[in-house]
Parts: C-alpha cells; structure tokens; sequence
C-alpha cells in the first residue's frame, strides 16, 4: 500500500498540488505530478515568453478560455487585450475541446516570435478581434 500525500506550493489558485507518493519498496519519494501554473503554460522553466495574460477555461462559453488577468506592460496590454474576453484560436486552431496545457504551449514560444491569436469580446460570436501579438519576457515572479 502506497501512502499518498498532497503539498501546495503555492496559494494560489491557479497552481495545482504536488502530490508524493511514499513507496517503501523503494525507498524514495516520488513527485506524481508537476507543479503547474496555468498562468502562463509549462510547467516550471527559468524564463517564460507569453503574450502576458492568465486564463481560465469557461463552461459558460463552451470551454474557450477567458481572459482572467492582462498583466501591464506586456503584448497583450499594449494591444489591448481586456479582461473577459474569450479566445477562440491560436494560429488558426479552434480552441474548442483543447485542455489548458495545450493552450498555454500553443500561446507560449520563443522570445521575439509571433503568434496570431482570435479573440472574442464578450459573449457575442460575433465580436472578434484578430492580433498578430510578439512573445515577450514574463516577469520572473508572474511566470512561476
């Protein structure tokens, strides 16, 4: 029998536990899962490149990912990027039925690259808006 137990390194909400696994056949602890900010994409790394907003996926608006956070001076708030609104596609991928770790790897890149990404304003369909946004630096302490 396997102990099981849950750690948060993090209050915040968008971070998912770490949980270890005692196995005393083996004698070492093992991290099961990987500590996972849906901010901004992979799991931890150094450096992030994002476009600098966090997300949440919405059961309201068919699971598209909506905008919880722009953080100031980034891509996404130079563009205008607003809190609320939905995004429906990233280099022409309908987000539909993606997970949050595919969204965020298809959002995040190499720094100075650029990717285009369809939002919609609100609710309605049919408000778009279309951007061709520059991967730039995400504040160390934002991209944990």
């Amino acid at each position: 029998m396997h102990k099981t137990n849950k750690i948060s390194l993090s209050n915040s909400p968008n971070c998912f536990p770490i949980t270890l696994l005692n196995m005393p056949l083996l004698g070492i602890l093992f991290a099961a899962s990987v500590l996972f900010n849906s901010t901004f994409a992979q799991p931890q790394q150094k450096q992030a490149y994002g476009i600098g907003v966090s997300f949440q996926l919405d059961p309201t608006f068919e699971n598209y990912p909506i905008v919880m956070e722009v953080i100031a001076a980034t891509s996404a708030y130079n563009i205008g990027v607003e809190k609320g609104w939905h995004i429906l596609a990233v280099e022409g991928i309908d987000l539909k039925g993606k997970n949050q770790f595919d969204i965020l790897n298809m959002i995040r890149g190499k720094e100075g690259s650029f990717v285009k990404i369809k939002f919609c304003r609100g609710t309605d369909p049919k408000d778009q808006k279309e951007a061709i946004i520059m991967r730039r630096k995400i504040p160390a302490h934002i991209a944990k």
